[in-house]
This record gives structure tokens, sequence and C-alpha cells, in this order.
């Protein structure tokens, strides 16, 4: 509901859509918690107060739940920790992730029967009524068995899963939530034949997709979509910087996540004078990430502006479009990197307030994680401008970790 007139605005915190808690470390004798404490740290300052854990290990996602604790969930007795912050941030965990082909990240098992049984045993423990279950295939055809299995075994299992086929079969299959919105201009839409794999394209590829996607096939599948409550993820500005490398040296507070993920220094190399190509060296080397050539850039930026009109679009329509960062990246600051992506929400033209609302209730409601009960965000004023949404900070951010 919106302010009265000349009233503060007020958030009761926002939640990010795709995020993982699993960083790394350098050295044996750093912390094995490192990460998960400067995540709590940058969630608590930028008013995050839910996550959506997409393919972390249990043990991380059990150790990030701990860190992220707030006021109300404080376990009595000495292991309770002083000054905790006030809202704290809901860990939701996808569980371990199903896949099709080679396993990539620390999540993700080859699917079968056993790791079926497995992947829902773990997700029953943390919901028993409403299990959360995430699939990455290949195949359409694939993911509609697999989803119909975990169905049989739990018939109140949610599904979510990633990639082209994932929006192929959204509806048939039943899928709970579809990671994420760029593959739409990937999928199949209706033609002959199988979809092209989004495991295959690179990211440049996708946006090029884009250049070339019917817009009338793309509008369709958004209206099925929403028909049948299906909610998508965002995931643009984690997308666009994957792309445009030079662009994404600017991204700001890159310098806080080096706790997380130390290879972001490789960045700040190509920043100082002369660091340029011995910093995308490094990157190429050990993130794999690699500068596009400048003609694939150009249609890039067409398809870029042809998803983010698709997705104004598509809102406006009624799809549920969860805000999303998939943080933490290389050029993604946790927490500030959320409020950019409701920035690049507001510049697609959609309205600052319904943004907030898919960041707020609206993900609440699809990803079952409450918003806090009190304040979060405030402003004299509604944010409506992408600078606005920028300089928002808690108004307490005060955390568990560390103290």
């Amino acid at each position: 509901m919106p302010s009265p007139p000349n009233a503060p605005w007020v958030s009761h915190g926002l939640i990010d859509a795709s995020v993982t808690v699993t960083g790394y470390r350098e050295s044996s004798l750093d912390a094995p918690d490192l990460a998960q404490r400067a995540l709590a740290e940058l969630w608590a300052e930028f008013g995050v107060v839910g996550v959506r854990d997409v393919g972390s290990s249990v043990t991380a996602n059990l150790r990030q739940r701990e860190l992220s604790r707030g006021s109300s969930e404080q376990t009595p007795g000495p292991s309770s920790r002083p000054g905790p912050e006030p809202h704290g941030t809901h860990v939701h965990h996808t569980g371990l992730v199903l896949v099709e082909g080679t396993p990539l990240g620390d999540g993700d098992v080859v699917l079968s029967d056993t790791a079926l049984d497995a992947a829902l045993g773990i997700a029953t423990a943390f919901d028993p009524d409403a299990p959360t279950l995430m699939f990455k295939t290949e195949s359409a055809a694939c993911l509609a068995y697999w989803a119909g299995q975990a169905r049989k075994r739990h018939p109140n299992a949610r599904i979510s899963a990633r990639g082209a086929a994932a929006v192929d079969v959204a509806v048939s299959a039943g899928l709970h939530v579809v990671d994420s919105f760029p593959w739409l201009a990937v999928a199949r839409l209706g033609a002959s034949g199988p979809s092209t794999s989004a495991h295959t394209l690179t990211p440049v590829e996708v946006l090029q997709a884009w250049a070339r996607a019917d817009e009338r096939a793309i509008a369709a599948r958004v209206a099925s979509l929403a028909e049948h409550n299906v909610a998508l993820t965002s995931e643009f500005l984690a997308l666009r910087r994957s792309v445009f490398i030079k662009e994404a040296l600017t991204a700001a507070h890159l310098d806080r996540i080096e706790a997380i993920l130390p290879h972001v220094r490789h960045v700040a190399d190509m920043r100082r004078a002369g660091g340029y190509l011995s910093g995308r060296r490094s990157l190429s080397k050990f993130a794999g990430i690699e500068q596009p050539k400048s003609q694939q850039l150009a249609e890039a930026e067409v398809g870029w502006q042809k998803m983010l009109a698709a997705a104004a679009h598509a809102v406006d329509a009624g799809l549920r479009l969860l805000p999303a960062s998939r943080s933490p990246l290389l050029t993604s600051c946790p927490g500030y990197s959320l409020l950019e992506e409701l920035a690049v929400l507001v510049h697609a033209g959609i309205p600052a307030e319904t943004v907030f609302d898919l960041a707020g209730s609206e993900a609440a409601e699809v990803l079952s994680l409450p918003l806090s009960t009190a304040p979060v965000l405030t402003a004299d004023s509604a944010p409506t401008d992408p600078s606005q949404i920028l300089r928002l900070r808690a108004t307490d951010s005060r955390i568990t970790a560390g103290l």
C-alpha cells in the first residue's frame, strides 16, 4: 500500500531470489566461515532480509543460516551472540541441484533415483510440508520426467529449474520458479525441434538470441507463465556484466567481497593504468571470463534493450518477476547488487513501487520467506529513480557475525 503524501517511505526489507553462500579460501588458515560472515554483514547493511540460496552446499547453507540469524531467531543460552541485528536474513535453500550433465557447483549431483531420494530427504528436513527441489537439465523431456518422479514421492514438492528446458516445460511440469528470465529468448517457444541448451551458450550468445528473438512468441509464453503462476528470476545485471567486461570494472563495493571471492583482486588490477590486459588474462585463467568481440557486443546491446522492454511488458502482463542478483560474483557485491538489480528494473520502465513489491511482498509469498516486522529501509520520500535506489541503506545494520 502506498504511503500517504509527504509521509516517510518505509520498507520492511528486500529479498534476493538468487544467491549462493559458498565462497572459497586461498589458504587453509582462513576461517571456514569467512565468506558467510562477510555475506551476513553485507546483507544487513543493504537491507536484505531474505535470500534464496541456489546451488550452495548444505554445510555452507547451514553455516550461513546460523550467522544470519536476527534477534527473533536467537536460540536462548550461552551460544547466543550479543548485539544481534534486529531483522536478520532468512536463508531459503533450494537443496542439492540435480543435474543431467557434469556437476559444476558445490551443490550439484547427477540425476538418479538415489540422488533424487537424497535431495528430497534433505529438502524435507528444511521444509516437511513443501520441500524445494532444484533441477538443471539440457533436455525438456528429462526435466519433465524427473519433476514427475519428484511429485510421486512428495505431491507438495516445489520444483525450480534453470535454463531453456525449464522455460519449455514450466507449465506442463508445474514448476514453481524458473531461473531465469533471459532464457526466454533461448527456449523453443512452441517451434518444432529441441530447445537450444542454455548450458552450451555463452552469456553474449544469450543476449544475441534476444536481439534476434520473436517478440510475439515471447509475449505469448509470458502470458502462459503468468496465467499458471510460474515465477521467473531476473538476473539481468549479472548477465550484462559477464558480457560487457569493461563496463563491469566500474562496479561499486568490489573491495568488500575479497573475503568471499579472493580473485576479485584481478578486477582491481584491471582498473589500474596499464593493468587491463594482465587483469583480463587473469580473469580468463581463474574465472573463465572472456571479453567478446566488438561485433558481438553491438548485437548484445540490441538484445539487452529488447530484453528489458520484454521484462517491463511481462510484469505489466502479470508475470511474477523476482529480482535476483546471482551474487556473489566478481563484479557483484552481495546486498548492493540487489539494489543495482532493482535500479535496472526501474530503468527498464517498471514503476519503482512495483519493483519494491516484487522484491518484498511478492518474493516473500513465492518463496515463503518472512519480511521484517520492523522498518529496515527508510527514506524521506519514496525512491523513484535508480540513483535514489542505489543510495538506500538499512536503518540499523548491526550484524551478528563477528560480534
